[in-house]
């Protein structure tokens, strides 16, 4: 378990890891920080940038305590309080990358587990053939873009909104939303995609004044009976 916090003092600087803009490769970032952990939690004001080894998850860390050595021979705990979700507050990217599953859990009452404020854009990278990404709790940037990438299976299970930015969600196989999972964009275009001979089961795409594009190497189905797929 690791709880990572960025601008502990709340003033609005700070980032975990950082962008590495003169690299020629797109899915290389030297700068991230590199974690091999079983769940993650992480606030920040300008930017969250985190490479996992194999799977993780997004959920709640649980309190974590030490024990502070004293001068006087005794020791005093120290304890950061639980935290939960992948949270910038000031116009910060967050950028997963992980060499295995990506679940997104719910790990407090908000409903969401990826935040990005403001025009804070968010990557979530489940890499691998046999990685899914699976999104058990909501995914928003204010007025950022969002890609999904699953190397098998993308499994939403909740929903995925920004206002203005485009909506990417791509899977090496299955795309599935579920019957009450929604993708808004509030005007930016939005695109699925599903490759290897793969499905993509739609709930409930809205794009607004921007464009949706749906592609799959097999079929495009119907996932919530009556209510709109695409509006």
């Amino acid at each position: 378990i690791v709880r990572l916090v960025a601008d502990s003092d709340s003033d609005q600087a700070g980032k975990i890891g950082d962008a590495e803009t003169g690299n020629a490769d797109p899915t290389a970032n030297a700068n991230a920080i590199d974690v091999t952990v079983t769940t993650l939690a992480a606030r920040a004001a300008d930017g969250i940038y985190v490479q996992e080894t194999d799977a993780l998850t997004i959920d709640l860390t649980g309190a974590i305590s030490v024990s502070q050595v004293d001068f006087r021979s005794t020791v005093t705990t120290v304890t950061d309080a639980a935290l939960s979700d992948l949270t910038t507050t000031d116009a910060g990217p967050i950028k997963l990358v992980a060499g295995g599953t990506l679940t997104v859990n719910e790990g407090d009452a908000d409903d969401t587990g990826v935040s990005a404020a403001s025009s804070g854009n968010i990557l979530l990278d489940a890499r691998g053939t046999s990685s899914d990404l699976v999104l058990n709790a909501d995914v928003e940037s204010g007025t950022g873009h969002v890609t999904l990438l699953a190397g098998r299976t993308a499994d939403s299970n909740a929903d995925v909104s920004t206002t203005g930015g485009t909506v990417l969600v791509s899977s090496g196989s299955l795309l599935d939303m579920a019957s009450a999972a929604t993708i808004s964009s509030g005007g930016g275009n939005i695109r699925l995609n599903a490759g290897n001979e793969s499905d993509v089961l739609l709930g409930s795409l809205n794009a607004g004044a921007g464009a949706v594009s749906v592609l799959a190497e097999r079929d495009i189905l119907d996932n919530n009976a009556a209510t709109l797929n695409v509006s």
